[in-house]
């Protein structure tokens, strides 16, 4: 009967060794691909996304203006 409970007591060791390790690998991929570096990238390469050049940034203002200037 005690062999038997430390048998069993073993193998749960053994499995909750083998849960922590899992979460400490999915913690470690997430905080990889949660960084800013990551998502960038991702973004570039999947949406081909990118940075704007110069002269590129218009401001919601400026939308508003022309849309007056139309009007009128």
């Amino acid at each position: 009967m005690v062999n038997a409970l430390n048998i069993k007591i073993s193998n749960l060791t053994r499995e909750v060794q083998n849960i922590e390790r899992g979460v400490m690998i999915l913690d470690s991929k997430w905080r990889r691909e949660s960084g800013a570096g990551f998502i960038e990238e991702r973004a570039r390469r999947l949406l081909k996304m990118r940075y704007p050049e110069r002269g590129e940034i218009l401001k919601v203002e400026d939308f508003i203006l022309m849309g007056k200037k139309n009007e009128g």
